[in-house]
């Protein structure tokens, strides 16, 4: 059973354009689309005997299984790369700061700015917000104290339990940056203090990068 929104693309746009949005009608849908199994039949013209063989689509294993084979190069390469390290022993705070090369970014979407729909649309196509902002972070990042920085991002958009976006990215350098240990000021529901790794610099990394995204209207602090 495909899924309609998929089947129809004009629905979908009609849909994710409409005034009010069936978030409920569209999970639901999803989910039955995803627990109805297809299934490719495959006989031996030798022995007669047939297999079936489940066909991949988002989110079900079969899809994770062809995602993950796909992903196996890259993982045999990321093996041999070091992602961080702590500074020489006798470094002032050495314990609390780390240099990497791995980043990880969450951007959210302002509510009082786009609607649910305006906020999906302004992630589509070549001249999304999305990609303005990893030009701009491409062009940031490109010289940086004085070096020049590669790098490689992936993102992905996901939506939040009240159906905005939020897209997730991850970015590695082929320079290192250095990062601080932050503890957080507010327990889990467990009572403990998580603790998390932050870009040092401020002024020129962190800042730019929440001007530039607050300069499309989207950022939410």
């Amino acid at each position: 059973m495909p899924w309609k929104y998929t089947e129809d693309p004009q629905l979908w746009e009609d849909t994710i354009q409409s005034d009010t949005m069936p978030l409920n009608d569209m999970s639901a849908t999803y989910v039955d689309y995803l627990s109805d199994n297809d299934y490719v039949l495959l006989r031996s013209v030798e022995t007669g005997n047939i297999i079936s063989i489940s066909q991949p689509k988002r989110g079900n294993l079969a899809y994770a299984r062809k995602q993950r084979k796909k992903l196996e190069p890259i993982d045999k390469a990321m093996q041999e790369i070091k992602f961080d390290y702590v500074p020489p022993a006798g470094f002032r705070n050495g314990s609390n700061i780390r240099y990497t090369k791995a980043l990880f970014f969450t951007l959210l979407m302002d509510k009082n700015v786009y609607s649910m729909q305006d906020a999906w649309l302004s992630l589509k196509g070549s001249e999304s917000l999305q990609n303005k902002f990893k030009a701009y972070m491409r062009k940031l990042l490109s010289k940086y104290h004085g070096q020049v920085y590669c790098y490689s991002s992936h993102a992905r958009k996901e939506a939040q339990s009240s159906g905005y976006p939020h897209i997730h990215m991850i970015v590695l350098l082929d320079h290192y940056v250095r990062v601080r240990r932050w503890k957080s000021s507010i327990p889990d529901k467990h009572g403990k203090y998580n603790y998390t790794w932050r870009i040092e610099d401020k002024e020129g990394i962190v800042i730019p990068l929440k001007e530039a995204w607050a300069k499309y209207s989207i950022f939410k602090a």
